[in-house]
């Protein structure tokens, strides 16, 4: 359903990536929100509301492209492959029914997968993207087809008639390669990765790379298929004009996706900055704080605190601003146990302009757990949130 809003405080989703946890035995059971110091945090907690969401439903784990798809409200069905979001978030122009995969340079011994990173050494990849893109101009499918890398990573697009979704190359581990077979999308992607080895293999970088004792990167992987469609804008589906601001492809892409204006800001400290230089030009806003995940990912529960208390503080010129209602949340858990995303319900806290609030005083999963918005699913959080603001149009009226 499409929300209609009236005039009122700006809108804010802040998403500390990865942010749910569980009780780590070295914090006395508590987990890395509850025990860092976050006077912001908990400030915000004590006249807010508090409560817990599941990304998609509960105990089901899901990436960070879906969990955020959920929390801008949109459903699974509308969930392009994340081959699409991380090529609209590299600045990839794509056409409806164009074929986006993420990609690794990586290293082969025949077709066996001894690296998917290539070792993470970027030294050459430029030039190897260079000349794949001009070898594979004159295909036998007429199709167009062009590499974009980061590094070691990027984004591979197919662009032509009858193009179908495929399975990944990628095995997801050191071992063999399968490739897809059957339709004419299998035998364009089968002839790209035989292309990309047998260019690679005798390419001069390759040469210097061993020089250098760096792996080769002999060969493309190929994962995240997605076929480029359109949805619903932000915009007419929340009833609000959107930017996202980030510093990661993927995060910039799915705002993207969705029809917000999107702005890359590189270092934490500066995007609550942005936010404030473009106040007057949008009613929503979209912020994305990634190094919480990445501790989370390593095991690291003292980094992943660490990260807490400095978003902390980079949130408190809020604190000034009478004329927001904010969402902070996480985008799913990545426990420090388990290094990756788990179905855990993730903290969640509205504050600001004319959010009452309830009887917990601290930001963390288990006064979370005992707040008065009890458990949301990611796709409810928007029309709470523009309901709390008070912007939110009476339906039937």
């Amino acid at each position: 359903m499409d929300l209609h809003t009236v005039p009122g405080p700006k809108l804010m989703l802040i998403v500390l990536d990865g942010l749910g946890d569980r009780r780590v035995s070295e914090f006395d059971d508590k987990t890395p929100l509850e025990i860092a110091n976050k006077p912001v945090m908990d400030k915000m907690a004590s006249q807010g509301v508090l409560g817990l969401h599941w990304p998609l439903l509960p105990g089901i784990p899901v990436g960070s492209g879906i969990a955020h798809m959920s929390l801008f409200n949109y459903g699974l069905d509308e969930c392009p492959g994340r081959g699409v979001l991380e090529a609209l978030g590299a600045g990839v122009k794509l056409a409806k029914g164009d074929l986006a995969f993420r990609t690794n340079f990586a290293s082969f011994d025949g077709e066996t997968v001894k690296d998917r990173r290539a070792g993470r050494a970027d030294f050459g990849l430029d030039r190897l993207t260079q000349d794949f893109n001009t070898g594979v101009q004159n295909n036998p499918f007429s199709v167009k087809i062009k590499l974009y890398s980061t590094g070691y990573r990027g984004a591979l697009v197919i662009s032509g008639p009858g193009l179908e979704q495929i399975d990944d190359t990628d095995p997801q581990m050191p071992g063999k390669l399968s490739l897809p077979t059957g339709n004419r999308t299998a035998k364009i992607v089968s002839w790209i990765h035989n292309t990309a080895r047998e260019l690679f293999d005798k390419h001069e970088v390759n040469k210097e790379r061993a020089d250098k004792k760096l792996l080769p990167a002999n060969g493309l992987l190929l994962r995240g298929a997605g076929m480029m469609e359109q949805v619903e804008p932000f915009a007419q589906r929340n009833g609000v004009r959107a930017v996202g601001i980030a510093d990661k492809p993927l995060y910039l892409g799915t705002a993207s996706f969705v029809g917000m204006d999107i702005v890359q800001v590189d270092k934490d400290e500066d995007k609550l900055r942005k936010a404030f230089e473009l106040w007057n030009d949008y009613d929503f806003f979209f912020v994305h704080y990634k190094k919480t995940d990445n501790a989370g990912h390593d095991g690291r529960p003292f980094e992943k605190r660490k990260e807490i208390e400095k978003i902390d503080k980079l949130l408190e010129p809020l604190l000034k601003k009478g004329d927001a209602t904010v969402v902070i949340t996480g985008d799913h858990a990545t426990p420090c146990l388990l290094k990756t995303h788990s179905g855990d319900a993730v903290p969640l806290l509205i504050w600001g302009a004319n959010v009452d609030k309830d009887d917990q005083e601290h930001f963390g999963e288990r006064w979370c757990a005992q707040g008065s918005l009890g458990h949301l699913t990611g796709r409810d959080i928007i029309p709470v949130l523009v309901n709390l603001a008070g912007r939110m149009q009476e339906v039937g009226k």
